[in-house]
This record gives structure tokens, C-alpha cells and sequence, in this order.
């Protein structure tokens, strides 16, 4: 995803004057490749209705609601953007999603070109709890094959105890360990999150 992309999608946002931090693809490509093709960014609860509302009334901008999740695109400056939107109560567990936003925001992200962007182990607890879970396995061994390092998987276990899903998210840990294993990407070491 190119940045100027991410700066545009963004834009939109923070002409409504909204805070967001920069989750999936176009955050952990800030530490290792993936090649993705859309920007993912995370609102409050309170601002994910009325950002779609309003998004829905711009020209430049086509989207579409499924559940905690708010994909479209922006047509700017000649090209197609695509993006989601979440809905941070999708990912809260015991918690509220506004607890779930504002720990990524101030205790799991930095601040990058792109503006606010998630650490990888949001990326991956983020891919880990959706419900096409099993789908995100294989972006999250891509991203150890290009050199993540397994013990990311340690954050995203803090992340789970520290929002009761760690029950949850054990089963499916062990099946990425395993396709991981299989994939022969499972490594121990690899570039830090700075």
C-alpha cells in the first residue's frame, strides 16, 4: 500500500475531525512486506456510525456496512482506494470497545508517516479475533515468512489476557503455530517493532 494512499483515505477522517489509529496490512507493512492493497482504520464506538453516515455523503466515497465493519472506497485524484473501517467492540472482550481504541491508540501504536499505527501484535490479535479468523492464519504466516518474528505472538497473548479473550484466541494460536510449522516460517527471531 503506498503511503500517499494511507495520507488520503486518512484525510477524509481528519477532515471530520476524527482520531484513528492505522490497523491490518498497511500497519504491519511499516515492519515487513505484505503486499496489501487497502487501508484499515480503527474509530471510537461513538464514531463509527455517524462517520459512516457522513461518508455516505460524500461523492468521493463509496461504503458499505457489514456488522462492526465498514469497507468501501474513496475515488481520489484518479484512483480507486480501498478501505474498512472497524468497529473496535469486535475486538474489546470483557471491555468496552472505546477501551479497546484508546489502549491501541495510546499504549500499542506510534506515530508513523502514516499518523497513528497499530504495533503488529494489534494486527495480528485483530486478524485472530474476527470471525473469518481462519482466513487471517495465512496473512499472519505471510508476515513471519517475510520475517516477522514468532515471539510477536507474546503481545498478542498480553492483549487477550488483558480483554478476557485469551480462552478464545488459545485455539487458534495453536492452529497458526501449527500452519506456521507447516508453512516452515516459524521463526524466533526477526525485525523488532520500534
Amino acid at each position: 500500500m503506498n503511503p500517499a494512499d494511507v495520507r488520503l483515505v486518512a484525510r477524509k477522517l481528519q477532515d471530520l475531525g476524527r482520531r484513528y489509529p492505522v490497523v491490518g496490512g498497511a500497519a504491519m507493512d511499516q515492519l515487513v512486506p505484505t503486499s496489501t492493497d487497502d487501508v484499515d482504520l480503527m474509530l471510537t464506538v461513538s464514531q463509527f456510525e455517524p462517520i459512516i453516515e457522513k461518508l455516505s455523503h460524500d461523492l468521493e466515497v463509496y461504503i458499505n456496512v457489514s456488522g462492526n465493519i465498514a469497507g468501501g472506497h474513496v475515488s481520489m485524484d484518479g484512483r480507486k482506494i480501498e478501505f474498512d473501517l472497524l468497529n473496535p467492540s469486535s475486538f474489546s472482550g470483557r471491555r468496552s470497545g472505546d477501551e479497546f481504541f484508546d489502549y491501541v491508540l495510546k499504549h500499542r501504536s506510534k506515530q508513523t508517516e502514516l499518523g497513528p499505527t497499530a504495533q503488529p501484535q494489534v494486527v495480528w490479535y485483530t486478524r485472530l479475533m474476527v470471525p473469518d479468523w481462519e482466513t487471517y492464519i495465512q496473512k499472519i504466516v505471510r508476515d513471519l515468512g517475510n520475517g516477522a518474528p514468532w515471539r510477536w505472538i507474546e503481545g498478542v497473548k498480553a492483549i487477550a489476557r488483558r480483554f478476557g479473550t485469551a480462552n478464545l484466541l488459545a485455539s487458534r494460536i495453536n492452529e497458526l503455530q501449527e500452519a506456521a510449522r507447516v508453512a516452515g516460517v516459524l521463526r524466533s527471531q526477526g525485525p523488532r517493532p520500534s
